[in-house]
Order: C-alpha cells, then sequence, then structure tokens
C-alpha cells in the first residue's frame, strides 16, 4: 500500500493541513506518555507551517533535489516513502528500507533482519508500522519492537498494511485480507479478493479496501462489497482530499468516487481520462489543496480543478515510473520513482525560461514598462514580456535580423527602446520600428539608452555617446555643449537618469554626470576612478556602484563621499552585476556566484563607523535559481524592480524573480538527534547508560538535524559538559570529535536550526562516563601516596648526612656551571634554530613545527593554512646598495611580519628574501586575507637608512591543507605557485592557490 493511501490516518503526515487534528494528536501523544516537549513540538507544527507548493509556479520552477545510487541511494527503485514524527524520512527501495536525514542515507538491513520489508504505514497514533515476510514492527521513539508476535501469511505475499484508527491492523495479500491482534493472532477477514493494493479511512471513519475487481468496506471484522469495477482495472491508489471526496487511482487512469446520498452503491467518474492514463501508483493532496498523482509511464501530475500540469523524465525527473509521492512537514513533495528519489520544495526565487514562454534562455537585460510589464532580451532569442505571470514572446521582429542585444530603456513616455548589435529598436503602442539604416549601426552594438530633456542618449562600441533624434545620430551634446563623452576614447557601460533628472554614466574611466546648471566639461566624479559598470540610485541621495574594483561602492551625491565595501566586510561576492532595492531599502545584489540580500541600516552602520561588518543573505540554486550566475555586466541593466515591488534579475539560464515581500519562511523548530556514539572506531548505543572503558581516546558523536528542506544550510553546535567551556561552532558538519578526555562524567549536548536559522535551542544530549585505569582510581592514588610518603622518609634519613657533605661543594660547582650552560644553551639554540639575522625560526626549525602541526590537523581533522612570502625588488637593493642595506631590510621585515600575526602563528625566514607564515587556528577566508591585507599594510612606509629610506613590498602566497596539498612538500608548492601568481600581478598582494593554474611556469624573481 502507498503512503498516500494512509495519508487521512495520521494528520501530522499531512502537514498540518487541521490545526484541530494536530492539537488532537498532540494529546493523544501526551496521553501516551510522551514528553512535554514532545507535545509542544506537535503543537507548535500546527501554527508555523510552511506553504506548501505555490500553484502559480509550473513545476519545473521549484526547487528540484535528485537522489539516485550515484548519490549514495541503496537500491534503485523507491516504492513508498513516509515520514515518522522524530522527523526522519522513511523509504522503502528495492536495496531494503532506508532512513534518511536529508543528507545521509542510511540502510536498516541490520535492524530488520534477514526478511525484506514489504509494506509501510503511518498507524493510528502516528508510529511507523513496517511489515516484513513474517513480523509487524513498529518504530516508536528511535527503537523498533514487534507490534504483535511475529506470524507469516498461511497464503500469498504481502501487498499492503493499515491500521485503523480504532487500531484494527488489516494486512491485504495476493488474494486475502488479515486482520492482526495480540490475542488472536493472524485472522482471514476475506479470501478472494484478487490482490489488495490500498486501504483508505474516510473522514466518517469508514474503512475501503481496494481489490483487482472490486471497492470493499470493512467494519468488525468483515469485508462489504461496496462497488463492482466495470472497467475491470484493478485499484492502485486511494485518498480522500479536504472537501471529502475520494480519488481511486486505477490501471485505467483516474476516477473520482461519487457516493449516492440515498446510500446506493457508489460511482466511478473518469478525471482528465486523456491526460491521465494507465496505471496510476500513487495519490496524495498537500496542504495548499494540490491533488498529486504518481503514474506508471508518465511522471507526476498536479491537479488543481480544472487545471492540470505534468513533470516526467524529458523535464529531469529521475524515471517516468512514478512509484510514490508523498508531502513532508515543511511542505516539501517527494516523489519515489523507479530511478530514485526526486524532490520539489517552493523556492523564494521563481525562475522563467523557454518553458513558461520566453523566447531563450539567455536573458541578458530586464527593465520595467509603464503598465508593470517586465520586458525582458533574450541572447539570440529576441524580447520577452511578462504581465501578471504570462510571458509573451517576441521572436519576429520585422527588419531586425540579429538578436543579439546589449541594453534596453524605457522612456518618460513609456516607450520601450531596445540596443542590439545592427540596430535600434523602439515599442511603442504596439507596434515596432526599426532604425538600422545609418552606417553606424552596421559597425557598432549599442552599449546604453537613456534620454534627458533633449531627446534619447546613445552610447555605442566605438566609445563614443551620440544623441537620437527623429531617426538622425549625431555626437552628443548638452546644451548645445560637446562633453567628454562626444569624442572617441571612453566606453560607456551604464546611464542611470535620477529623479532630478541628473544624468550619470559609467564609463571605463569612471563616473561622469550631466544635469541641469551643470558644465559638461566638468562631469567627471574625482573620487571614482575605475570602470563603473552598474549604477543604481537608492532615492536617498547616494549612488550604489559596482565595476572593475572588488567591493560595492556607495557614493553620497551631496558631499562626494565614497563607501568601499568589501568581501572581508561581509559582502558575499566582489562583483556586482545588477543593485536593486527592495521596499525597505534593503539591497539585492546579482553576482556571478548567486544574488546576496544586504542589509541597508548595517551598510549605513558600517558607513559611519558603528560596525565592522554587514549581514547579508545567499540566494542560489537552493532558492530556485537554474544557475547562481548573473548575466554579465556588459549588458544593461541586468535586472529591474517591478512596480509590485517584485526583483527580476536575468542569467544565463532564465530571469528570476524574487518578492522580498513575500518570502516563504520556515519556522519549524528541526528535530535533534543524538545517531549513534563511535569510541575507537566502535559504534556504541546513544543511550544515557553509556559507559566507556578505560583507554578509549577516541571517541565521536554522530547527530543530525531533522530540517529536509535545503538540509546543507542546517547548523549545529555542541558542547561537552564538563570539558568544553563554551558552544563549539560545528556548521555543517554531522560528528563531533574528542580525544584524550581524561576519566569522569560527561553530557554531550548539541543543538540544530534550519535552514532560515530557526534554532532548535534545547536540541538532544547524551550522557556517559569514561572509566579509569586502575592506577587512576582513588585507592590507587592513596596508596601510591603512603609508599611514597614513607619511602622518602626513610631515604631521607640515609642520605641527609650524605647530602650535608656534599652541599657547600655542589652549590660552588652549580652555580658556576648554570652560567657557562646557559650561555651555552643561548648559543646552540641560536646557530640550530635560529636564524643568526632575524632571530626568526631557520628553516630547519620551521620544518619541524610544520610537521607537528600537519601530524596534529590529520589527527583532528582540522586545516591550517600555509603563507609563502617572498619581498619584492629585493635583490636590486641588496645589489646596489650593499649588504648591510639588504640585512637592515631583512630585520626589518621579520619584524614587521612578526607584528601582522598572532602570538601563535610561526613565522620563518627559510632563506634570503623567503619567508614563510603558518596560520594554525584554523582561520577562514575572511580572517586570512585580513592577515595578508595586514601585512602587505606594514610594508607601506619605507624602511631609515642612511639618510634615506629602503622600499619594498611583500608577495603572499597562501595554501590550505588539506584542500591544497596533504603533505608538507605538496602544500609548499601549491603555495609557491600562488605566490607566483602574486608576483606576476605585479606584487605587493596576495594570492590564492588556484589549481587550474597550477601548469603555469613560475617566473624569475
Amino acid at each position: 500500500m502507498t503512503g498516500t493511501t494512509s495519508a487521512r490516518v495520521c494528520s501530522d503526515q499531512r502537514a498540518v493541513a487541521s490545526g484541530a487534528g494536530e492539537i488532537t494528536r498532540a494529546l493523544r501523544l501526551a496521553r501516551r506518555g510522551l514528553s512535554l516537549a514532545a507535545l509542544l513540538l506537535c503543537l507548535f507544527a500546527s501554527s508555523a507551517a510552511l506553504h506548501a507548493l505555490d500553484p502559480a509556479k509550473r513545476i519545473d520552477q521549484y526547487g528540484h533535489d535528485v537522489w539516485t545510487p550515484q548519490h549514495g541511494l541503496p537500491g534503485e527503485a523507491v516504492y513508498q516513502t513516509l515520514q515518522s514524527r522524530d522527523g526522519y524520512l522513511w523509504l522503502r527501495t528495492s536495496g531494503g528500507l532506508v532512513r534518511f536525514d536529508g543528507v545521509r542515507f542510511t540502510s536498516m538491513d541490520s535492524v530488520m533482519g534477514s526478511e525484506p520489508v514489504r509494506a509501510l504505514t503511518m498507524g493510528a497514533d502516528g508510529d511507523l508500522l513496517i511489515r516484513t515476510t513474517a513480523r509487524t514492527v513498529v518504530y516508536r521513539n528511535g527503537v523498533f519492537v514487534d507490534y504483535h508476535p511475529p506470524a507469516a501469511l498461511p497464503d500469498g505475499d504481502v501487498g499492503a498494511i493499515f491500521e485503523t484508527r480504532q487500531h484494527d491492523l488489516l494486512i491485504g495479500a495476493d488474494d486475502f485480507v488479515y486482520s492482526q491482534d495480540a490475542a488472536h493472532g493472524l485472522r482471514l477477514v476475506q479470501r478472494g479478493t484478487a490482490g489488495v493494493s490500498g486501504f483508505l479511512q474516510d473522514e466518517r471513519g469508514k474503512v475501503w479496501v481496494g481489490g483487482a475487481t472490486e471497492l470493499f468496506s470493512y467494519h468488525a471484522g468483515m469485508l462489504t462489497d461496496e462497488l463492482k469495477l466495470t472497467l475491470k482495472a484493478p485499484i492502485s491508489a486511494m485518498t480522500e482530499d479536504r472537501e471529502h471526496r475520494m480519488w481511486v487511482g486505477t490501471s485505467g487512469g483516474l476516477f473520482r468516487l461519487e457516493r449516492a446520498a440515498d446510500g446506493s452503491h457508489p460511482q466511478m467518474e473518469p478525471v482528465f481520462p486523456h491526460e491521465i492514463t494507465g496505471l496510476i501508483n500513487a495519490i496524495t493532496e498537500d496542504r495548499d489543496g494540490n491533488l498529486w498523482i504518481a503514474t506508471a509511464k508518465a511522471g507526476i501530475f498536479r491537479m488543481r480543478g480544472d487545471s492540470l500540469s505534468s513533470f516526467g523524465a524529458i523535464n529531469s525527473l529521475t524515471d517516468n515510473r512514478a512509484l510514490t509521492v508523498f508531502e513532508d512537514r515543511e511542505g516539501s513533495l517527494w516523489v519515489g520513482t523507479s530511478g530514485g528519489l526526486d524532490r520539489f520544495r517552493d523556492a523564494r526565487g521563481r525562475t522563467y525560461t523557454t518553458l513558461e514562454g520566453l523566447p531563450a534562455d539567455a536573458t541578458k537585460s530586464a527593465v520595467t514598462g509603464q503598465d508593470g510589464s517586465i520586458y525582458v532580451f533574450c541572447d539570440s532569442g529576441g524580447l520577452g514580456r511578462i504581465k501578471d505571470g504570462v510571458v509573451t514572446s517576441y521572436k519576429d521582429i520585422k527588419g531586425l535580423t540579429v538578436f543579439f542585444g546589449s541594453s534596453m530603456y524605457v522612456d518618460p513616455a513609456g516607450t520601450l527602446w531596445l540596443g542590439t548589435v545592427g540596430g535600434l529598436t523602439r515599442l511603442k503602442d504596439g507596434k515596432f520600428t526599426v532604425y538600422n539604416k545609418n552606417e553606424l549601426y552596421a559597425r557598432r552594438f549599442i552599449s546604453a539608452i537613456s534620454s534627458d530633456d533633449e531627446g534619447l542618449i546613445l552610447t555605442t562600441s566605438d566609445s563614443i555617446a551620440y544623441r537620437f533624434k527623429e531617426g538622425r545620430i549625431e555626437p552628443l551634446t548638452i546644451r548645445g555643449q560637446a562633453t567628454p563623452l562626444s569624442t572617441r576614447g571612453n566606453y560607456t557601460f551604464t546611464i542611470y537618469r535620477d529623479p532630478a533628472g541628473t544624468l550619470w554614466f559609467g564609463t571605463v574611466d569612471g563616473l561622469f554626470h550631466f544635469g541641469p546648471g551643470l558644465s559638461p566639461a566638468d562631469s567627471r566624479m574625482k573620487g571614482i576612478k575605475f570602470p563603473v559598470t552598474t549604477i543604481s540610485g537608492d532615492g536617498r541621495g547616494s549612488l550604489w556602484l559596482g565595476g572593475r574594483t572588488p567591493g560595492l561602492i556607495r557614493y553620497r551625491i551631496s558631499d562626494g563621499r565614497v563607501t568601499h565595501y568589501k568581501k572581508a566586510d561581509g559582502l558575499f561576492d566582489s562583483y556586482p552585476s545588477r543593485i536593486l532595492f527592495d521596499g525597505r531599502g534593503d539591497l539585492w545584489i546579482s553576482t556571478p556566484s548567486g544574488i546576496y540580500q544586504a542589509n541597508r541600516q548595517d551598510l549605513d552602520d558600517f558607513a559611519d563607523g558603528r560596525v565592522a561588518t554587514v549581514r547579508t543573505v545567499v540566494y542560489g540554486i537552493d532558492d530556485g535559481m537554474k544557475t547562481s550566475e548573473a548575466s554579465s555586466p556588459g549588458s544593461q541593466p541586468g535586472g529591474a524592480r517591478g512596480l509590485d515591488g517584485k526583483l527580476w534579475f536575468t542569467t544565463p539560464k532564465g530571469i528570476v524573480m524574487i518578492d522580498p515581500e513575500n518570502l516563504a519562511h520556515n519556522q519549524l523548530v528541526p528535530p535533534v538527534v543524538i545517531e549513534n556514539v563511535v569510541v575507537d572506531g566502535t559504534n556504541m548505543p546513544a543511550n544515557a547508560d553509556l559507559e566507556i572503558p578505560p583507554g578509549r581516546d577516541k571517541i565521536e558523536f554522530h547527530y543530525t538535524g531533522l530540517s529536509l528542506r535545503v538540509p546543507d544550510r542546517v547548523r549545529f553546535k555542541y558542547q561537552l559538559e564538563g570539558y568544553d567551556h563554551q558552544w563549539v561552532d560545528a556548521g555543517s558538519r554531522r560528528v563531533g570529535y574528542y580525544n584524550n578526555l581524561p576519566p569522569g562524567r560527561y553530557r554531550f549536548h548539541v543543538i540544530a536550526s534550519n535552514d532560515d536559522g530557526v534554532w532548535n535551542d534545547t536540541g538532544a544530549s547524551i550522557g556517559f562516563r569514561l572509566k579509569p585505569h586502575f592506577y587512576q582510581t582513588g585507592w590507587f592514588r592513596g596508596l601510591t601516596t603512603l609508599l611514597l610518603v614513607m619511602c622518602a622518609i626513610g631515604g631521607h634519613r640515609l642520605n641527609t648526612r650524605l647530602f650535608r657533605r656534599r652541599a657547600a661543594e655542589l652549590r660552588r660547582l652549580v652555580e658556576e656551571r648554570t652560567a657557562e650552560l646557559r650561555e651555552s644553551q643561548r648559543h646552540l639554540e641560536q646557530v640550530a634554530f635560529l636564524d643568526s639575522l632575524t632571530t626568526l625560526p631557520n628553516r630547519r626549525m620551521f620544518t619541524q613545527e610544520f610537521r607537528k602541526l600537519l601530524a596534529i590537523s590529520r589527527r583532528r581533522r582540522a586545516s591550517f593554512s600555509l603563507l609563502m612570502i617572498d619581498l619584492d625588488r629585493f635583490k636590486p637593493i641588496n645589489d646596489t646598495m650593499g649588504h648591510d642595506a639588504g640585512d637592515t631590510l631583512l630585520v626589518e621585515a621579520a619584524s614587521r611580519l612578526k607584528d601582522a600575526v598572532r602570538v601563535s602563528d610561526c613565522v620563518a625566514r627559510l632563506g634570503g628574501d623567503e619567508f614563510a607564515i603558518l596560520l594554525a587556528e584554523e582561520p577562514d577566508q575572511i580572517s586570512i586575507d585580513q592577515i595578508c591585507e595586514r601585512i602587505v599594510r606594514n610594508f607601506d612606509p619605507g624602511v631609515p637608512y642612511e639618510g634615506g629610506e629602503l622600499k619594498t613590498t611583500p608577495s603572499i602566497g597562501i595554501a590550505v591543507f588539506p584542500e591544497h596539498g596533504e603533505s608538507q612538500e605538496a602544500l609548499c608548492k601549491s603555495a609557491d605557485m600562488a605566490l607566483y601568481d602574486a608576483k606576476r600581478a605585479g606584487g605587493n598582494g596576495w594570492r590564492w592557490y588556484r589549481p587550474e593554474r597550477a601548469e603555469m611556469s613560475a617566473p624569475v624573481r
């Protein structure tokens, strides 16, 4: 029996469709002795449920994840999918019974024994019931127990299992229906059912049994014939929707069961008989009333009223043979097929592609029309228009034969202008006009379009700004005056017209502005000295710029103040493609690596020095994008804000819409489970009475957080009470490691957050005792102490006279030798381990420290970083000014390197002007970038020497263990490669190791 046919039995598996049902279930759980925390969790679920899959979206617009045997799925076909109330997903697959936490698949064959699992269902109390050949097993609170004494069917094979709300357990077989209870064991209810595939208990309590040729009802231990199937199509799935209509899936399609008011036999009415054909394996209704149908040859269908849509292998479903469909408590839909497991979830973004009607997937630029339409230019495809979710495609614009566009613009009159390679196109009053007669169009493309009070302005690939008027084109003038952009030489990427009428040009040479009362000759803004590729005004007196410089730039118009935000300050990516603003003033920025939201208050506070970092939230493929890469800023504008506040960003795989005011938020607190404890490689049960034998020095705690929506974003913190003084931030890691703990009692505590940062602060915990060796016990220490005291007394008496005799002589010798030894030791340490010039560790000591750090990191599964440093232009200084000058510079360089890092970091001189730094405290990339920035900054002032100044700068290469190398030789080589990249870039900076450049030869330093 499929999980959907029993969906009415357990209201929590219907994902809190009815709050009253959830409260009733929670009270039942409380009566069964569950904890108050479990009761509150059930009650909370009814009030904090997510929306189901948005029916306004096409199925391909949902987030879609796939698992197959290549992704670790045990088995290939997934026959049933259910979710237990502790949050695990349970799969009956061709490989057996499987438990899934969103990240890890765990085969339960060892728990179930040698018997194959034949059917799953949710019991009347919300427990998972599992039927093997002879056993009926209940899973409750992480424990498997026999629900009834084991008993194999006398005849036939198990096809379905079901528990009524009255706790009658029914088992459907090839041609039989059996019941089972603890008192009477197995009892034959009826033979001749010709293969039972499903059970259903409706809202009125009636139990329906689907056979091959008849529909039965069950009551008081007997079956009653309700309906003979005239279609001779065996029933394969059943469900009841929120309107209490029954839906029946057969081998001949989908039917609605019409129950007669006079109590006569019901009738089967076909539904979408031409669209939904063949065998139906499962039916379920999601919490928003959409009906989902799993078919044997066409994938899945979604039905809402008279609307029907489908999704199959051609759309990337793992297989057209869909076997089961199930909605979890977070609103995600799970589909099991003969080829694997699919999951659909509502995403924060919505992507429009050719499937929705766009002329091509590669979207380049977007603007908002005066009627609220979003116009999208699709590279090599043409123009698209999105209005109220409906897409109109303009593929054939008469006279325009080239569909490679660069710019779009809507003028104050509402006219749409489109610049392409080979022409300028106008859309006005529904009619297209193409201007391509001028020779200039044939040779160039239009990079940006805007307008002022004098008319339309174009910039082109020949790096000139033009005025377009009545079909004529001539170099740009402002009030009759030429501008710095009117002659060739300065390429324009973008033009922004602010509400005051000022035009802002983003160019290769920086930022220019032209406005009322401003002289065109003085148009260049002196504070911006980088190529500006995107400009956005915030309506609060500032421009936000992106370009060919790392980070985000805020330019305050009133005083020209420039604030530079970088990745080290909290930004997600360094190169914005488009910047838009939501209704709260927060910034939404598309980049080559995703779209991120930056908190406006943080940005303002950072500019005023009140905070050191900016909070950002990243959106990518997990949030409904087909690709995280934004379109190149070479096509403008790369996004638009609709009149309704929705934000649109172009990408190479469609245009992404985000509605900042209606972002789905996962409020469900994730259950936290400690799954097992591994001690020196041996699994131990995760129970409260855990006793660990003495001498076991490697303990691992394997835990999970059961939020399945975006499991990669689930975060964990843990603490070993009695050992850790504070919480350990484990990120997404689901294992906690401890080595060499002293004997004693401890409690391991772990908490988790879901994908939206909602934390389960209660979490899960487990106490354990690490037993001591006999020599670590109190009695042994006491006995040892007593013996030592007695020996000390006797030895003291025996040797007192000898000690007194030699005391004076030894005192004299000690004083003499101590002074000599101290001097010798200091000299030997300097010779053996310290560089004689800089007093830094030398290459020998560096190698020893490297090996120690390598061993520790391997044992703890930790990472560390290596910085290789070379002084730029050192050799010319040493050759021209002499070795004394070079030595002075090396000593000062050593001092400045030590000042830039922590005391715990190892700074060494390897020889000549080569230095190395080991960063052992697992800093993240942002922290390492900050350290490198301090190093570079420390070298900014020159070194005084003989009335002059010696000037050098550092080039730094960065490599991380174990990502860039797992041995000293490999890691040093990777760091050297990165150092060479820094040298090639002109020095005075740092570079991270990039494997794709590993084959390039090193330059001469």
